[in-house]
C-alpha cells in the first residue's frame, strides 16, 4: 500500500519536474508532442524508483 507522505512528496516531485521541464521548452520554443512524452515518462520513472 501507498504510504500517504511518500505519495505526497512523489506528486509534488512529478508535477514540479513536468512543469519546470514544459515551461523550460516553451521558453525555447520547441515543445514538441514527443517530447512532452517523454518528458512525462522520465518524471514517472523518476518517481517510481524513489525508495
Amino acid at each position: 500500500m501507498f504510504n500517504v507522505g511518500f505519495s505526497a512528496v512523489w506528486l509534488a516531485d512529478f508535477y514540479w519536474t513536468c512543469f519546470y521541464r514544459i515551461t523550460w521548452s516553451l521558453t525555447r520554443g520547441r515543445l514538441a508532442p514527443a517530447t512532452a512524452a517523454s518528458t512525462l515518462l522520465a518524471s514517472f520513472q523518476h518517481g517510481a524508483m524513489k525508495p
